[in-house]
């Protein structure tokens, strides 16, 4: 399945870790395994959220569009969301803890 090799394609060329890119598409870690070794499928809305985490269109990652193979989408775009993504999540951290010293 096409699948599996472009999302391992697309980890490893944004050098995503399989936790990185489970937080960036709100799944578990194990779950980026499976899709990466073909012992699951993701649903519709993960398969979403994987294709506008890279800006490829689901179409690319079911590998039913080839025209794109061999290329690097959006490069930059990708690695702006996992800084913002980041950004997000240490602020939800960081209003954890401020309502933590409140108490």
């Amino acid at each position: 399945m096409k699948f599996a090799e472009n999302i391992v394609f697309l980890r490893e060329h944004y050098k995503l870790n399989r936790t990185e890119l489970a937080e960036m598409i709100g799944v578990d870690r194990v779950m980026t395994w499976k899709y990466e070794t073909r012992r699951s499928i993701p649903t519709a809305d993960t398969l979403l959220k994987i294709a506008d985490a890279f800006h490829v269109s689901t179409d690319w990652l079911l590998g039913r569009d080839t025209s794109k193979d061999g290329q690097t989408p959006d490069i930059m775009g990708a690695q702006e969301r996992k800084r913002l993504f980041n950004i997000e999540k240490f602020k939800k951290e960081l209003a954890e803890l401020e309502g933590r010293k409140d108490r």
